[in-house]
């Protein structure tokens, strides 16, 4: 029997137009076009424990002209539903790319035992107008504890069980977990609470059973 809780992690990387094309004529020599520079986060959102002190960002880029390998451009943070100076410390400043690496930069974090996650807008802003940011603007989540899914095995019932206060969860199940997985069941049995723990007696209808906790939105 597994017991399977998962926080989503959507990433998407960046993908980079094409900044130099070469044009054949007859009787044309091919000639080099250069683009504008591209800059964009390196995911579309990022997420941080509730426990972590610091969230790295990572910022890509692609030159203009690839014998002219450098670049800026600037970053900074403003809040989402988090709140400067109690939840992360606010940042700013420049990435400077001297070669096609990516760069990254911190955002220092306080740890908190806040039930809800809180969110921290990451920017991106020219400092070249003629610079093309893609994505400009992604969120960096701070996840909040997620409860604990006990489950004891009584002859042919299966008791789990998590707190109290995370009375915004409900319990779900599946018999067979596919890759990629998406669709659950939700178990039907509504919870009772005992010694601050909401429980159910799950009656097993198959050899295999998975649970997890989801949040309701």
């Amino acid at each position: 029997m597994l017991v399977h809780m998962s926080s989503p992690r959507s990433y998407l990387g960046i993908a980079f137009l094409v900044c130099a094309t070469l044009a054949v004529r007859a009787g044309v020599s091919p000639k080099s076009t250069s683009g504008p520079y591209q800059y964009g986060f390196a995911a579309a959102a990022f997420y941080a424990d509730c426990a972590a002190t610091n969230a790295t960002i990572t910022v890509g880029w692609r030159p203009a002209n690839s014998g002219y390998c450098c670049g800026s451009i600037k970053f900074d943070t403003v809040d989402g539903t988090a709140v400067a100076g109690r939840d992360y410390a606010p940042t700013s400043g420049v990435l400077n790319f001297a070669d096609p690496a990516a760069q990254t930069f911190n955002v220092a974090l306080q740890p908190s035992t806040s039930t809800v996650d809180r969110t921290v807008r990451l920017r991106l802003s020219k400092i070249d107008e003629s610079c093309v940011i893609s994505p400009s603007e992604v969120v960096l989540t701070i996840l909040a504890p997620r409860p604990k899914l006990e489950v004891v095995r009584a002859n042919n019932i299966i008791r789990l069980s998590w707190p109290a206060s995370a009375s915004n969860y409900v319990l779900e199940t599946l018999t067979e977990l596919a890759p990629g997985q998406t669709w659950w069941d939700p178990v039907s049995q509504p919870p009772t609470e005992q010694n601050v723990q909401l429980t159910v007696d799950f009656q097993p209808t198959q050899p295999t059973h998975f649970f997890r906790l989801r949040r309701l939105q």
